[in-house]
């Protein structure tokens, strides 16, 4: 993904999911994951904090691995969000580590970007079938 946060730290999440059909409201979660903007380099260093919007990010959300087989009529979808509470801890948005009870919090407003310069992707493995 490349994103912007007006925040100096901000998390992005994603769901992987299997959507049903039009008209069948149901979705199957299949992998979810996080990505701290501070860690986009690495969980070993602290990444540079952003300084404002116009500070454009890449970072990957490794979702792992799955083996699924889609029904017909089924969609991939992917959701990416900011926060996965209570799945994932809450980001104070400040550029601390944690969020204390009596901590500084910030409400953050994140930017994905799609366009030639920022080509956010999804990227899946597709065995064709036999």
């Amino acid at each position: 993904l490349y994103v912007s946060s007006d925040a100096p730290d901000t998390d992005f999440t994603a769901k992987l999911l299997d959507v049903y059909p039009e008209g069948d409201s149901r979705e199957i979660l299949m992998l979810d994951s996080i990505r701290r903007v501070k860690t986009r380099l690495g969980y070993d260093k602290v990444a540079p904090l952003l300084t404002g919007p116009q500070d454009i990010v890449q970072l990957e959300i490794d979702l792992q691995s799955v083996s699924w087989i889609f029904n017909t009529g089924h969609k991939i979808a992917l959701d990416i969000s900011s926060s996965n509470y209570p799945r994932f801890d809450i980001n104070p948005n400040t550029g601390a580590d944690f969020a204390a009870a009596d901590g500084e919090k910030r409400v953050a407003q994140n930017t994905v970007h799609v366009d030639a310069a920022h080509p956010s992707a999804l990227v899946l493995p597709v065995r064709p079938a036999p």
